[in-house]
């Protein structure tokens, strides 16, 4: 396993706000389609 650094890092990357049900709970269906779009828009990384 190697180490990622700071050099391994490039292009642009979002940070992405977590959808939320009103219950407090992830939605994972609006998650998955956030993912996805900045997926089709070609971003290099999402922050986490």
């Amino acid at each position: 396993m190697s180490n990622l650094t700071a050099k391994d890092l490039y292009g642009c990357m979002t940070a992405l706000a977590t959808p939320m049900h009103e219950d407090g709970q992830v939605d994972y269906i609006q998650w998955q389609k956030l993912v996805q779009s900045q997926i089709d828009a070609e971003i290099n990384g999402i922050v986490v």
